[in-house]
């Protein structure tokens, strides 16, 4: 093998082995964004629909750092890069987790089924099983 042709060799090696390490930190990423993903997870937004509302618009931002199984109330502050957990969200706002998984339950039930039916016994049963109920005027 001559000069040029261990040259064109060794380029081509040191190019291969560099599309190898992407890939495989590609992957490594993925799997590390998968991971924090699906064990640090937030919920944040504002309601006026909780019950605990009063009907006036709530703010919160909700945070958990063992997959879903417990949520805590946090504060953040962009300035200083600081979280701050104030405590357990059933205690700073009693009710609120389980009232956004309801809603969360019903905006899946709408793209999986398409729009409610009110007169549907099943769909009445459905808004029922998470707490919503619906009055009529008589």
């Amino acid at each position: 093998m001559n000069n040029a042709q261990w040259l064109n060799f060794s380029f081509r090696m040191t190019c291969l082995f560099s599309i190898v390490l992407i890939v495989v930190g590609v992957l490594s990423q993925k799997r590390h964004l998968k991971e924090w993903e699906s064990t640090h997870l937030s919920k944040q937004g504002a309601t006026c629909l909780w019950e605990g509302s009063k009907g006036q618009m709530v703010s919160y931002n909700l945070r958990s750092f063992d997959g879903g199984k417990n949520w805590y109330a946090v504060d953040i502050n962009i300035a200083s890069n600081e979280v701050k957990v104030v405590g357990p969200a059933e205690e700073k706002f009693p009710g609120l987790v389980k009232h956004i998984e309801n809603w969360n339950k019903l905006t899946t039930h709408v793209l999986d089924h398409g729009p409610l039916n009110l007169g549907s016994t099943s769909d009445m049963a459905f808004l029922k099983s998470i707490g919503i109920t619906i009055k009529t005027n008589q």
